[in-house]
């Protein structure tokens, strides 16, 4: 019994060792790289009568994946947002957080970002400026939007009017 039990086990392995010699090789390991910056008062948005200054701490993971052949194949970039807004007159400070992922395929040039790109919220006001859910950008210039993308659609003006008090 043990020895028929051998040879079968014996007899399988000869079998998917042969399998997996025909297997095509496999793609290269991702490769991964950090980033974290830190910046205060940085001017991004001119808005006439007042500048946007922007602080926050940022953290970005981007990892990158390859073929078999080596070639990269996308690219995704996961990334956390800790800022403030603020206009550079009144002093006024809206908190600015966000925390998306942005995919880039390299094979079919298409972009996407999922998550909270921006959420401006005022007191007594609720949320006053949202990107969220997903912006898809095709390979032939067609946009997908799904969710409130506030800042995408209307622009600077949609921050400018937030903090324009």
């Amino acid at each position: 019994m043990r020895t028929r039990i051998s040879m079968l086990v014996s007899a399988f392995s000869l079998i998917f060792a042969a399998v997996g010699l025909a297997q095509p090789a496999s793609a290269a390991p991702p490769t991964v790289q950090t980033v974290h910056e830190e910046f205060m008062d940085v001017e991004i948005i001119d808005c006439g009568d007042f500048q946007i200054l922007a602080s926050a701490t940022v953290d970005v993971r981007e990892t990158i994946y390859f073929d078999k052949d080596g070639n990269e194949i996308r690219l995704m970039a996961h990334i956390t947002y800790i800022g403030t807004l603020t206009n550079s007159v009144t002093g006024f400070s809206v908190s600015d957080p966000g925390h998306h992922t942005f995919f880039l395929d390299f094979v079919t040039g298409t972009e996407r970002t999922t998550g909270l790109i921006y959420q401006i919220t005022i007191p007594g006001q609720g949320s006053v400026v949202m990107d969220v859910g997903s912006i898809t950008f095709e390979a032939d210039g067609d946009v997908v939007i799904h969710g409130p993308h506030d800042v995408f659609v209307e622009g600077d003006a949609a921050l400018c009017a937030a903090l324009d008090g």
